[in-house]
């Protein structure tokens, strides 16, 4: 079995990269990511952010799986 690193509450809070957001509520968590509600500040949408695990093996592989994963979460506009 794969050892991963979900990301926290107060991790996402304090991560630079969700400057832009505010207010953020953990959803849920699935066996590959946690997903978080936000505001946008500028704009004031609500968002969903998932942001996936990090995995201690087979990165490589894994990686390749979430991006075909997000390609087909684009395709259903």
């Amino acid at each position: 079995m794969m050892e991963k690193k979900f990301i926290s509450l107060k991790e996402i809070e304090n991560c630079p990269t969700f400057d832009h957001y505010e207010n953020f509520m953990k959803l849920g968590r699935g066996s590959n990511a946690v997903t978080f509600k936000a505001e946008h500040k500028i704009i004031n949408q609500v968002v969903v952010i998932k942001v996936y695990a990090k995995f201690k093996r087979n990165a490589e592989l894994m990686e390749q799986k979430h991006l075909e994963e997000i390609k087909k979460i684009q395709n259903l506009d």
